[in-house]
Formats: structure tokens, C-alpha cells, sequence
């Protein structure tokens, strides 16, 4: 059954690639990414406002730590503290392997056992199986580990129950695993690449207090929702319409977390079209009728 929902528009500066959104209490905004102009934007739903800091890195995530002022970034360079008052890195506190001119970072999250979980990709994706350079890795606080090899285009890190979600997307595939096991993983959902229906790509999603995954469909301007406590493979529950043909990640936010926060992108799209105007791509969108989310987790620096 589809739920009644309404979706608003909050911002005119679009991005290019946005990215990353993380709702933060203690500031009462939204903390988001233009991962390929290398900002860190701010929204403030109470003054209906943007605020942006340029960034020194290439940054796929920014994270909460337990420091109300600090955060962490997750970059091309490695892992950093921020402090987000001053707009400065602190320190390097680990590092990403990434490759130099190669690969980058792509989806991170903090953990339901505390560590900080991220993806990489190759800078220019190959369509080739065996030439998939990206990896997902856990970082403790003192070393990075690798937990899986070949990724393509690693996306979404959601936990619910005792279960880790993840997918890869140039395989239009969503998997799920025993939180302790990475690697024992089994498919949650596959979108059909010949079906007419399903034309999107899984990237970033969150998980409602009911354990409903949102997932953000790129290519297809909508996102798709599945119920968790379902056993797999998961059919769609439902899917939203966006004014964007492609939405990045989502994440509940607001003074209730009530809000659904939706970012999008606005890239190698070939112009205007009556479906999808240029205007809406990149911008951040806010729906509500969605449910609830949860408070996202905290890293606690070493």
C-alpha cells in the first residue's frame, strides 16, 4: 500500500554529486557532501539555509563522533578528524588505501559494534568483473582491515538486527550478512537490468525504527522501499517518485526524525526533459509521510 507522503524542495545551489547525508542533533541540520567539488554543505531546517566549507580532500562520507564538535571525513586521503566549528582538519587518524590517480572512497558508516566501515571504487569503473578494483574495509580506530576484494561500486551500509546491508551497484545487487561475517553474504534484492520497470541502480540507503530499507535508485528517479523483517530475497514494498532521475542516499533527520532527507545529483545527464528538469538534479529534497528514523550513530575517537 502506498503511504501518503509529500516532497519539498529546500535548496537552489545544487550539487553536482551530492552525497553522504547525515542528520546531526546537537547542530540541528543536515550535514551533507558535493563529493566531486569537495564541499561539506550544512542545512539548517529551522532557517531554511545553506552554509558551505571547501574542503582540502575528496570526501565520500562525512561521520559524528561523540566530540559534538568533531567529525570524521572519509577521503581519497584517509581518514580524518574535523573540527566543524573552526573548518579544520585535525589529524589523520587511519588510512584508506586508496590509490593515488586510481580508486577513492564510496559509502561509509559507523557500525553497530562501534567501528567505521567504508567502500572504494576505481576512479573510472569498469564494466569488467575481473577488473573490479574497489573493496569494503572495517577500521577499529588503530588499523584498516579489508573485508572483501572486487567491489565495483560499493554502496549502502545500514545495520538492522544482527544483520549488515551493503551493495554493489554496477551489479544492481543488494546483499545482506551476519553482522560478525562480512563476506558470508547472501542476496537481499537484485534489480532486473532488462526489465522496463526497473531501470535504476541501488546506491545509499537508511533503515526506518520499523526496519523498512529505503533505498535510493540512481537512474530511475524514485526510491524503493523493503520491508527487512521479511525473509530474502525482498520484493518492493513500494516505490516513491522524485522530481530527480538520480537520487544518491537518504537519512531521516529533524527534530522528531520524521523527515526523510533525500540528495541527488546532477551529472552526465543529457539536458533538459519534461520528466526530470535540469533545475531539480543535484538539489536536496525533503519528504515527510515516511516514518520514523533512527538517531545515527556516534564514533568514539581513540
Amino acid at each position: 500500500m502506498q503511504l501518503p507522503y509529500t516532497i519539498n524542495k529546500l535548496n537552489n545551489d545544487c550539487a553536482v554529486l551530492g552525497e553522504a547525508p547525515t542528520w546531526c542533533e546537537y547542530y540541528q541540520c543536515l550535514w551533507y557532501l558535493d563529493i566531486l567539488t569537495q564541499r561539506l554543505i550544512a542545512y539548517t531546517p529551522l532557517t531554511k539555509s545553506s552554509s558551505f566549507k571547501q574542503l582540502p580532500f575528496l570526501t565520500s562520507a562525512i561521520l559524528l563522533t561523540k566530540i559534538p564538535n568533531e567529525a570524521i571525513l572519509v577521503t581519497d586521503q584517509g581518514i580524518y578528524l574535523y573540527d566543524l566549528e573552526k573548518n579544520q582538519v585535525l589529524k589523520n587518524i587511519g588510512t584508506t588505501h586508496c590509490k593515488h590517480g586510481l580508486t577513492r572512497t564510496n559509502e561509509a558508516q559507523i557500525g553497530a559494534d562501534g567501528a567505521l566501515y567504508f567502500g572504494t571504487m576505481a576512479l573510472n569503473p569498469s564494466n569488467d568483473d575481473d577488473d573490479a578494483q574497489g573493496a569494503w574495509y572495517r577500521f577499529d580506530g588503530k588499523q584498516t582491515i579489508l573485508l572483501a576484494d572486487k567491489v565495483s561500486i560499493p554502496n549502502t551500509l545500514c545495520w538492522y538486527k544482527d544483520h549488515i546491508y551493503y551493495a554493489d551497484s554496477r551489479l544492481k545487487q543488494m546483499y545482506y550478512a551476519p553482522q560478525d561475517n562480512f563476506i558470508q553474504n547472501k542476496i537481499l534484492f537484485s534489480i532486473d537490468p532488462y526489465s522496463d520497470t526497473s531501470l535504476g541502480t541501488p546506491d545509499g540507503s537508511c533503515v526506518d525504527s520499523q526496519g523498512i530499507l529505503i533505498n535510493a535508485q540512481w537512474g530511475s528517479g524514485t526510491l524503493a522501499r523493503y520491508d527487512l523483517n521479511q525473509t530474502a530475497p525482498l520484493i518492493t514494498l513500494d516505490k516513491i517518485d522524485l522530481p530527480v532521475l538520480q537520487p544518491t542516499s537518504c537519512c531521516f533527520g529533524g527534530d522528531d526524525l520524521r523527515t526523510l532527507f533525500v540528495t541527488s545529483a546532477n551529472i552526465d545527464l543529457d539536458g533538459d526533459n519534461d520528466d526530470y528538469p535540469l533545475q531539480y538534479q543535484g538539489c536536496l529534497y525533503a519528504i515527510s509521510g515516511l516514518g520514523r528514523g533512527l538517531t545515527a550513530r556516534r564514533y568514539e575517537t581513540k
